[in-house]
């Protein structure tokens, strides 16, 4: 079966588009990791808890693109570090709430602000229009 040329042309720009979204949306933050001794992936996750505090375990690892065995490690350690909690809801025992805790939200903060100075640096500027576009294809992809 011999490919469309639009939809080798739609893969090529997924596949480019990917990473250059992580390093914008996910900057390293080496002072951060040091002072708090995180990895890049915690630090991944802490922004992910604080932007959907309150999200069940199933939610985050869709988000994050672990594995369910993944995450409860990431989130293991930064229960062991004070940054999240996680608490089972009382009506399904099976889920897990994951929320920051006060440190976590002080350095879940910080990380939004860095972000933020990070993403206006770029060359990258998004206006309001192409916002919904980018809302739109997202809610197509899902």
């Amino acid at each position: 079966m011999v490919q469309n040329d639009t939809t080798e042309e739609q893969l090529k720009i997924f596949v480019r588009l990917l990473p250059s979204i992580d390093r914008l949306v996910y900057p390293e933050l080496p002072e951060l990791q040091k002072e708090y001794k995180l990895n890049k992936t915690q630090i991944k996750t802490i922004m992910i808890t604080g932007l959907y505090n309150g999200s069940v375990m199933k939610e985050l690892w869709e988000i994050l693109n672990v594995t369910k065995g993944n995450l409860s490690i990431l989130i293991d350690s930064l229960v062991n570090k004070g940054f999240v909690k996680c608490e089972r809801q009382t009506d399904d025992r099976r889920k897990v709430r994951v929320y920051l805790t006060d440190t976590g939200e002080f350095l879940y903060k910080t990380i939004l602000k860095q972000t933020e100075s990070h993403i206006q640096g770029s060359k990258l500027k998004i206006n309001k229009k192409e916002t919904e576009i980018l809302k739109k294809m997202i809610t197509i992809m899902d």
